[in-house]
């Protein structure tokens, strides 16, 4: 799984239009240069999913090549859209990639693949989410021990926690000595860790009559900020039309963290957010709640 950091500050300060335009042509270079064997991919916002198939007898081979495709992404990402007329403005220039290997379940319509799934897909998922700030996060299962030295010197090995995956018994891993660094938060049993969660409120004509940028100073500090996460609670429709008692919940990824004179601080684009929820059929005067969990010190 590839994942482009960054993206969120970038869609943020963009045009919605240009941060398509982008992604169309990141997606297509990576698809066309560096995975034209994929049998597989699909889109989850700012990242992609590749299926690439192996063979027993060629496993070593396939192993091999996916690192260093993944080598050479991870080095060319930053100037793939240098020259293109269409992209006139500054692009994020790191991706994370995390990489595990196993069987899937395949979901097919008649000739048709629609999706893959399993825990396979899973683990690399969540191996993505460490990989930070940039670099490659592989299971330790995926077969590092194949590669020929020049490919397996550039990786550290380690173990780390993993959330859903493996919350009380550390997974192994190898990554990137050059551009990875590995949360302090999987560091730590998922358990053992301590969470924080603050609720507000606002109906949808107060986050609209707002500054664009709303700051919201967190009580406590966070133990890793890329844990923070927003989700944004609000009434149920269907077709317009509020259902009553019940809500709907999606992760809101419009904000930034930071450190304002040593307060923690996550800043909200209330303008995205209004428009999020205006599509989503919010009217007015709806209460929405805003929730922001993050494991604390």
């Amino acid at each position: 799984m590839i994942d482009i950091r960054g993206f969120t500050s970038f869609s943020m300060s963009r045009e919605s239009s240009e941060a398509a335009i982008f992604l169309k042509k990141v997606y297509q270079t990576i698809l066309d240069k560096y995975f034209p064997e994929a049998a597989f991919f699909k889109l989850t916002g700012d990242g992609l999913v590749i299926i690439v198939p192996y063979t027993e007898e060629g496993l070593k081979e396939s192993c091999t090549n996916m690192v260093k495709k993944c080598l050479d992404l991870i080095r060319d990402f930053s100037s793939l859209c240098n020259g293109d007329p269409a992209i006139y403005f500054v692009v994020p220039r790191k991706v994370g990639i995390g990489l595990s290997r196993g069987a899937a379940t395949c979901v097919i319509s008649g000739d048709k693949v629609l999706d893959y799934s399993g825990r396979v897909l899973n683990l690399a998922s969540r191996l993505t989410d460490i990989a930070r700030p940039s670099g490659i996060v592989c299971d330790a299962k995926f077969g590092i021990e194949l590669l020929p030295h020049e490919l397996k010197e550039q990786f550290l090995q380690d173990s780390v926690y993993l959330r859903s995956i493996a919350e009380n018994t550390p997974i192994g891993i190898y990554y990137t000595k050059e551009h990875t660094t590995i949360p302090a938060f999987n560091k730590t049993p998922i358990e053992e860790t301590k969470w924080e969660t603050s609720r507000i409120f606002f109906t949808l004509k107060q986050i609209k009559d707002m500054r664009p940028k709303f700051g919201y100073y967190l009580p406590t500090e966070p133990i890793d900020p890329k844990q923070i996460k927003v989700v944004i609670i609000h009434p149920k429709t269907k077709r317009g039309t509020r259902i009553k008692g019940i809500s709907t919940r999606w992760n809101f990824r419009g904000f930034r963290y930071r450190l304002d004179a040593a307060k923690p601080r996550v800043t909200m684009n209330f303008k995205m957010l209004a428009r999020k929820l205006r599509l989503r059929g919010v009217k007015q005067r709806w209460k929405v709640t805003i929730e922001v969990s993050y494991p604390k010190k």
